[in-house]
């Protein structure tokens, strides 16, 4: 090799290096950052495929495996036509066999606590070996991979933690704000109702001091994913406190919240199987904007009293209070 293609190989290696790592520090997309990597690997060996599989669970043998980025793949070995969105190794090998590409040199993507996150694929021309110094580089950019893969998954924890109950894994109540100031002010422009419903767990302190706080813990999960399940995909669900829920019910009125809530309500109230069954009920007070209010202080105080009425009338299974 020239001493000119030597030093033109440095400094794009080198230029490749200052792009990775500005990408790194202003937060581009992972995809993205990925694709740099790939991008310095191949202005170095030229004459190869290359990809970058991202690992669903930190397992070598069995992860489901996404294509994060890919350069010189054929369409077909890149596409995802027919293919679920995370398949095994072995499948992704088969994929590529069938569009030709074959052998595939797969370099195992690891974070900072040696954990598979991933795998780098390489495919090079029949008979082109691999000296020592060259692995070593493609191991290099395997490991700012994993760098980088572990960035994103941490900034996508860090994000869950931030607006997500961990227990429960609803929205929690700062999110909740964001969702109610946000849906109020596209009820005020679209003029369609909004509906919000306040939740309070009735008989969860007797599960908490009689069975522990596991199956309190067990309680609250189930409860959550039942009124998941039960809401459409355009309602939010929060949980704002220990055995507190808020539902953000978009283009609903008074009518189709009490129908929403009381199923809702319904749900809740079958049996949940622990050690023993487990029986809780809930109350829940209903408020309408712009009825009942058009800004988050006015739902969240006329709210707050619908659930009290709610919680102290005579009625067993779950209430419910509809202001109006």
């Amino acid at each position: 090799m020239s001493d000119d293609r030597t030093l033109s190989l440095s400094l794009e290696a080198v230029q490749g290096q200052i792009k990775i790592m500005n990408a790194l520090v202003t937060g581009a997309p992972m995809a993205d950052t990925l694709a740099l990597v790939l991008r310095a690997l191949a202005a170095r060996f030229t004459e190869c495929f290359a990809g970058i599989w991202i690992a669903r669970h930190e397992t070598e043998d069995a992860g489901l495996l996404t294509l994060a980025t890919d350069i010189g793949l054929p369409q077909g070995a890149s596409s995802l036509d027919n293919m679920p969105g995370s398949v095994t190794i072995q499948e992704w090998e088969q994929r590529l066999r069938d569009d030709g590409i074959t052998p595939i040199d797969w370099v195992s993507i690891r974070n900072t606590k040696d954990r598979p996150v991933g795998w780098l694929g390489l495919n090079f021309p029949p008979g082109r070996a691999l000296s020592p110094g060259e692995f070593k580089i493609i191991e290099q950019y395997a490991r700012v991979s994993g760098l980088i893969i572990e960035k994103d998954q941490l900034d996508q924890e860090n994000h869950f933690l931030a607006y997500y109950d961990y227990l429960t894994e609803v929205p929690n109540r700062r999110l909740f704000h964001m969702r109610l100031a946000k849906g109020i002010e596209d009820a005020m422009h679209s003029h369609h109702p909004l509906s919000l419903v306040l939740l309070d767990l009735d008989n969860f302190k007797q599960i908490n001091d009689t069975y522990g706080h596991i199956a309190g813990d067990e309680v609250l999960q189930e409860v959550a994913r039942r009124m998941v399940r039960t809401l459409p995909h355009n309602h939010t669900v929060a949980r704002t406190g220990g055995d507190e829920f808020a539902l953000i019910l978009t283009e609903a009125g008074g009518s189709q919240a009490r129908i929403i809530t009381n199923q809702v309500l319904e749900a809740i109230r079958h049996p949940i199987p622990w050690d023993v069954e487990l029986f809780v009920s809930a109350s829940a007070g209903i408020v309408v904007c712009p009825d009942q209010g058009t800004n988050e202080e006015e739902l969240l105080r006329h709210a707050d009293a619908a659930l009290y009425r709610a919680k102290k009338a005579d009625q067993s299974g779950g209430n419910l209070d509809a202001s109006r």
